[in-house]
């Protein structure tokens, strides 16, 4: 049974009231809950990204909107991140609440797809933060978002033996809205629908293949190469972009290998497309640049090491830089309420303890 907490009554002493309200004054700070959702524009971000911190708040407990960016900070233990890796939405007004690695955003920010165990997918309305759970059937060990529909009803998904490692044996296909899935009978470290949903590319050490989810039919991709992410395909339909794991080039095929495929040496690594001849990439020296052609313009800061790991593709060609205010990280107190409750709880208890002792001994008879 759980500890039982004293009821004000009549009998109650002042001093006794005193220490219960104070007690529970604790409780009620670690439920105040955050402002909920803003208005503001996702597209604008900040010339300067914030570095990590303890006290940024889940995007399960508090969401300031639709979101833009997800980000990644060094794999290694910094100031105010004592865990090591955090993964952060980037969203409205230089807002940053994390999400589980291996989360992905779909196209328009409206919400996030986080990962689970044993065949579960989660996603999250960013708006209101409801949840709906999916038990997406896959082989054992972490199942992964891969890729999002351009119209967010749809989801790419696999399992891997490790949130952080894209690669799949078997890629699915999840429907949003039915909770139907589909063995699509491929592997995947890469995958992107094209504009209209209703193709999908995947890449994979050596191999390239563009898929027609409705007919099973494949055809040779561009190249046999990697794709270089989720957003991939070029919002005209008519580029893919390709990316080795780890290498700063970035190559760009047109689908139907009309033209000699664009190499970009030296580019970066891939965030999405800005239109149809210019990217947005990110290096891990601290910047996030523009490319087209041979011109690379810096749009954005970051701390050293930190990585895009996702964007909201439809959001990438409208991004302002701006200076912003100061970081919103959520209400600190949601971020650890449940060391709070526990605190809280063991005090309200002691409190009641000591006080009901001091009572015993007042009303004791003297001994003269």
């Amino acid at each position: 049974m759980g500890p039982s907490f004293p009821v004000y009554g009549p009998s109650c002493s002042a001093t006794e009231r005193t220490s219960m309200r104070r007690a529970f004054a604790l409780l009620a700070l670690a439920f105040v809950s955050g402002c909920g959702g803003s208005a503001d524009d996702p597209t604008v971000l900040p010339r300067t990204l914030a570095g990590p911190a303890l006290t940024t708040v889940a995007a399960t407990m508090d969401s300031p909107g639709r979101g833009a960016l997800i980000v990644s900070y060094p794999d290694r233990p910094v100031a105010g991140d004592i865990f090591g890796t955090q993964e952060v939405l980037v969203g409205p007004g230089n807002s940053y609440r994390t999400v589980p690695i291996g989360t992905l955003i779909d196209p328009r920010g409206r919400y996030v797809v986080l990962p689970g165990a044993h065949g579960t997918l989660t996603r999250l309305n960013l708006a209101d933060r409801t949840e709906r759970r999916y038990r997406a059937p896959s082989e054992p060990g972490h199942t992964i978002p891969v890729a999002i529909s351009p119209d967010g009803t749809r989801v790419l998904y696999g399992a891997s033996s490790d949130p952080g490692n894209p690669q799949v044996e078997h890629l699915h296909l999840l429907d949003l809205r039915s909770g139907a899935t589909r063995d699509l009978h491929t592997k995947a470290m890469t995958a992107a629908f094209s504009p209209d949903g209703t193709k999908v590319a995947i890449g994979n050490d050596g191999e390239s293949v563009i898929l027609d989810p409705a007919t099973g039919g494949r055809t040779p991709g561009p190249l046999g190469r990697r794709l270089a992410g989720d957003d991939a395909w070029s919002p005209d339909g008519r580029t893919l972009a390709y990316q080795e794991n780890g290498e700063l080039t970035v190559t760009l095929a047109p689908v139907d290998d009309s033209t000699e495929p664009v190499t970009l040496t030296d580019a970066g690594q891939f965030v999405g497309w800005r239109d149809p001849r210019t990217i947005l990439v990110f290096d891990y020296g601290g910047t996030v640049s523009t490319v087209s052609g041979g011109t690379r313009t810096v749009v954005m800061t970051m701390p050293q090491s930190t990585g895009v790991e996702d964007a909201a593709g439809a959001l990438v060609a409208g991004l302002r830089f701006t200076e912003t205010a100061s970081p919103d990280r959520g209400p600190w107190q949601l971020r650890f309420r449940w060391p709070l409750l526990a605190a809280a709880a063991a005090l309200a208890a002691t409190a009641a303890l000591v006080v009901r002792r001091v009572r015993r001994v007042r009303q004791q008879p003297s001994r003269r």
